[in-house]
């Protein structure tokens, strides 16, 4: 069976399981259009969705009769999005590298990409996990962090200064070299081999070369075309582009003799780095030992003679003898080829080459500092009459590195393998391993029958591949493509009840931490899990406050403020070089992390929330600071500051909620105020009717301000009734450029007029005093709940939300509105922790 046999066997049997547990034909409950990413991570289109049903205008301090039926928190399985399979494989394999960078963008329902209803699954979707896990595995059991890496270059590709491909090799016909560039990332002695035969003729050995930029290291080469040998140099490289080159240096031709010495090249190969303490010694056979000369600098040993050299080490070390050697049989017995350290034993191989076709024998083995007597020979010598067992050596090779001691063991790879079988038994420390591995990447206990399978394929894998680990890696790539890791999975307990009904206490503890942190529970939830304390509101609200407070609550920041508030759209920004200079990337980010910061700040104090949006205090950096006129500040870090005086008022002054809510070429009082009833108000306006042409058009010649562009735009009809809300808002932000810079006059040259009437009769006559309407406005604080809430259920908002969304903000007003605070609220209510089975048509939320 091969591992590909093995791979499928693995997804066949992981989907057969997952459907015994999954109910899966759990309805759509949101019935909202679905987007998909940019690129940006925000939505091409207007998929908020926020009616549905409910009142969701500005005035949603209603005190009319709840009497809707309360809804529990059902929704399609819930597949990972990006943003989340990232932080699951930082939390659960110690990986940094977001594999999930390469998959597909991911849909967006209702303004988040951690929608359940859009997160579908593809063909092109399930072979990046494959490939992501594949990577991530390897990664993680990899036992050492500095890899000794190979480039390999087929003569046959390459050109030389003379000769041409032939066959599998290349011929070098004529003095000449057969060149080639590589690139090394480290520092660090590099092993440089060719392999290489020669087509002999005349009196000499073909005399061949390896040169590595400048330095040039000559030998001959005995070995002929049935039989290449391997020829090596080592040295001290630097990070870059170098040039190695395999020379024939000795031509001969004497063609009324039919005599032609060539070279042929088979390959060259540049391995490392290795230590810089690494030996490299070569011995040529004839130079260290006394047996009988051979053909082509072979020397033969028939009994007692042994190759010997003296040898010096500078480090204790694991090290290469490499020896080129055939034999001669006799009685059926091969020779063997022995290998001592200073008179003592410590490597033995059979010879099974003959003259035709020698070959290299390498044996391992390690060697303390100084300075020592390395011998070769033969370790079965015998003779029959006039026939002697041959031994027939042409080089010994000595190659070390490293100190003998383990390498570094990383932290990934001693939590996943955390027994030995050689302490107990294969079988053991398998389910050992699986059990613990499954439920930590599967957020909940695993069954009997689950492990069963996976150490099935485990040992299936092992005796495959004869190797305890890869068959560790087979069932960890199964755990990993499993639905349960790919999917927040929850089976229902109770599938017959027709109430309302707890979820498990690991589906508790999988809901907070992938709405608070964008991955998988920490060890003290899945405890408090285990115990069936997670539940208990006190319980739960310590964890949720403990939560909001660990730094892998930047979640909220990063995933949550990054779509409420769209900041993701800045990645994407592009403006006019002309018209603003001070525009660039820079600029963008320091515009992007000011409001995050702010964000960040709310987030994690105990001031009203509500008051982000009329803040007269921001961060900035040096960057940020000049660009909105303020002094004495350096470098790249940023600094809090209060932001009277430089017409700062909160957020909607923001450049980054300025810009990404503008064109490229100018601003957009449009896009600014759909941004600040869709975000801020939840009273989102439809999109035009198709008829209507939403340019700003006038007549040619006509020069007229922003202002009376939208007036006469909102002469027809068609246009009045959205823009009456969204132009006052708009113009009411017109004192900020397209790139939120503080301005008297617009992209016409008019005069700006920030002054406005609101629906209701609302007046201001400023951007402060508007952001002060909006900050009071009772459909503020509702519309933050509902964007929370539907961030962290991962669903939209149906009509049985209503009631009890009405109490979560009653609730919160009760604490100040604490940004923190509403976190606990939405935790404890139904929609979080409960379920009901699927509806039937009759009746019911769905």
């Amino acid at each position: 069976m091969t591992r590909l046999i093995l791979h499928y066997f693995v997804l066949i049997f992981l989907l057969s399981s997952c459907a015994d547990n999954v109910n899966s034909d759990q309805p759509d409950t949101d019935g909202q259009a679905t987007t998909s990413s940019d690129g940006d991570g925000t939505n091409s289109g207007a998929d908020n969705g926020a009616d549905n049903g409910a009142d969701n205008g500005t005035d949603t301090g209603s005190t009319a009769q709840c009497d809707y039926e309360a809804s529990a928190g059902n929704k399609t399985i819930h597949r990972l999005n990006r943003v989340e399979y990232n932080n699951t494989v930082r939390d659960l394999l110690g990986d940094q590298s977001s594999p999930a960078k390469d998959f597909p963008a991911d849909d967006h329902g209702y303004g988040y990409d951690n929608n359940a209803n859009v997160l579908s699954m593809s063909a092109l979707l399930f072979e990046k996990y494959e490939r992501a896990v594949e990577r991530l595995l390897e990664t993680a059991l990899f036992w050492s962090p500095k890899a000794v890496a190979s480039q390999h270059f087929e003569a046959e590709s390459l050109v030389g200064t003379v000769g041409k491909a032939s066959g599998s090799g290349y011929n070098l016909w004529s003095n000449g070299e057969l060149p080639t560039d590589f690139q090394i990332q480290e520092a660090g002695v590099y092993v440089i081999s060719a392999r290489l035969a020669g087509q002999q003729a005349g009196p000499d050995l073909v005399k061949a070369a390896i040169r590595v930029d400048d330095v040039t290291t000559p030998f001959w080469v005995a070995a002929e075309g049935a039989a290449p040998a391997i020829y090596q140099v080592a040295m001290a490289l630097d990070p870059g582009v170098h040039q190695a080159a395999a020379i024939f240096s000795n031509d001969y031709y004497k063609p009324d003799l039919n005599e032609d010495r060539n070279m042929i090249v088979d390959w060259i190969e540049i391995r490392g780095p290795f230590e810089p303490t690494t030996v490299f010694q070569w011995f040529e056979a004839e130079d260290g030992m006394a047996g009988i000369a051979g053909p082509n600098g072979f020397q033969l040993l028939e009994a007692e003679p042994h190759f010997s050299s003296n040898i010096s080490v500078a480090a204790n070390g694991n090290y290469e003898i490499s020896v080129r050697c055939y034999g001669q049989a006799l009685n059926n017995k091969n020779p063997q080829l022995i290998v001592w350290i200073d008179g003592q034993q410590v490597g033995e191989v059979e010879v099974t080459t003959d003259a035709v076709i020698p070959d290299t024998y390498v044996m391992t083995v390690p060697i303390t500092a100084g300075d020592h007597v390395l011998e070769v020979g033969m370790g079965n010598p015998e003779q029959s009459g006039n026939q002697s067992r041959v031994l027939a050596i042409d080089f010994v090779h000595l190659l070390g590195a490293v100190e003998l001691k383990q390498p570094p063991v990383s932290e990934s790879r001693t939590s996943i393998l955390i027994c030995d079988p050689a302490d107990s038994s294969e079988l053991v420390c398998t389910r050992q391993i699986l059990q613990a591995f499954a439920r930590r990447a599967w957020r909940r206990p695993i069954t009997t029958e689950e492990l069963d399978r996976l150490a099935t394929l485990a040992q299936l894998a092992r005796d495959e591949t004869k190797d305890f680990e890869a068959g560790i890696r087979i069932a960890l790539s199964a755990v990993m493509l499993s639905p349960h890791f790919i999917f927040r999975v929850e089976a229902d307990a109770q599938p017959t009840s027709k109430e309302a009904h707890p979820i498990t206490e690991h589906e508790l503890a999988v809901r907070l931490s992938y709405a608070l942190w964008s991955s998988m529970p920490d060890q003290e939830l899945m405890e408090l899990a285990d115990s069936s304390e997670l539940s208990k509101p006190a319980t739960l609200q310590h964890q949720v406050r403990r939560m909001v407070a660990d730094s892998k609550a930047r979640s909220i920041t990063n995933n949550f403020g990054g779509q409420w508030l769209q900041l993701r759209k800045m990645d994407n920004v592009v403006r006019d070089s002309v018209l603003f200079p001070a525009f660039d990337s820079e600029l963008s980010e320091s515009m992007r992390r000011e409001t995050e910061l702010v964000f960040k700040s709310f987030l994690h104090g105990t001031q009203n929330f509500l008051d982000i949006i009329v803040s007269s205090s921001t961060f900035v950096n040096q960057q940020l600071a000049e660009f909105y006129g303020m002094s004495g500040f350096e470098g790249p870090g940023f600094e809090p500051v209060a932001s009277v005086g430089i017409n700062r008022y909160g957020l909607l002054s923001h450049a980054a909620i300025l810009t990404l809510t503008s064109h490229t070429f100018g601003t957009s009082p449009v896009n600014r105020g759909k941004w600040v009833l869709t975000q801020l108000l939840c009273d989102e306006p439809p999109p035009p009717p198709p008829e209507v042409n939403t340019e700003l058009v006038i007549e040619e010649g006509q020069e007229m301000s922003m202002r009376d562009r939208l007036a006469a735009h909102v002469a027809d009809p068609g246009c009045a009734v959205c823009h009456k809300s969204m132009d006052p808002i708009g113009l009411g932000l017109d004192n900020y450029s397209a790139i939120g810079e503080w301005r008297n006059v617009d992209d016409f040259g008019f005069q700006v007029d920030p002054s406005g009437v609101l629906p209701g009769d609302v007046a201001f006559d400023n951007p402060q005093e508007l952001s002060q309407i909006i900050r009071e406005s009772p459909g503020t604080a509702r519309c933050i709940v509902h964007h929370l809430f539907t961030y962290m259920v991962g669903r939209g908002e149906v009509l049985g939300d209503y009631c009890d969304l009405e109490a979560v903000t009653q609730a919160w007003a009760e604490t100040g509105y604490q940004f923190s605070e509403l976190f606990v609220l939405l935790a404890e209510t139904q929609q979080f922790t409960h379920r009901v089975p699927p509806q039937s048509e009759e009746g019911g939320n769905e």
